[in-house]
């Protein structure tokens, strides 16, 4: 499915999956995603905006944002999972020694799929589905290199403990 225009999420859930994925191309934007409404499964999304993937997983809505890349032709797919990275093949044990820890609650993949952009990662979270935040400040975001979790930094964060959002400090590559 490729949608273009916007897509506003009301109610209900679109399922996607690596053979049949809703693909949002330059210009067009998705709007209004919540807890009852988001994409379960990969989001394709190729152009040169800020883009928020509505993303979720089990009644909860998991947004994952990336900064505009340089290319209108650029491209990235992202996924939301609910469930602990370790256990899926990310050993939370290899890890920058400034990352304290690695969620064991939830994760997301983004993959560059097209153009060579590397833009900010802004990733959420909220206490129901991503468990207790005690110092926002601590906050950082990691990425999966293949073998160790890499320490993208904390470029920014925004809202409460209980729910809110924090910026690499890095631009991030596949």
């Amino acid at each position: 499915l490729t949608y273009s225009g916007t897509l506003g999420f009301t109610r209900g859930i679109i399922l996607s999956s690596l053979t049949n994925t809703l693909s949002i191309p330059n210009g067009a934007n998705a709007v209004g995603a919540w807890d009852s409404s988001y994409v379960d499964g990969p989001v394709n999304k190729t152009g040169n905006t800020d883009f928020t993937f509505p993303l979720g997983k089990n009644n909860v809505y998991a947004p994952i944002t990336i900064a505009a890349p340089a290319l209108a032709t650029d491209a990235f797919r992202a996924q939301y999972f609910n469930t602990n990275a370790h256990d899926a093949g990310f050993d939370s044990t290899q890890r920058d020694i400034t990352l304290h820890h690695i969620s064991g609650k939830e994760y997301w993949l983004l993959d560059r799929t097209g153009g060579t952009a590397s833009p900010k990662v802004t990733l959420s979270w909220k206490t129901s589905r991503s468990g207790t935040v005690d110092v926002m400040s601590d906050l950082r975001v990691a990425r999966w290199n293949g073998t160790t979790w890499k320490d993208e930094g904390n470029g920014g964060i925004a809202g409460t403990n209980a729910e809110g959002t924090v910026q690499s400090l890095n631009d991030i590559g596949s």
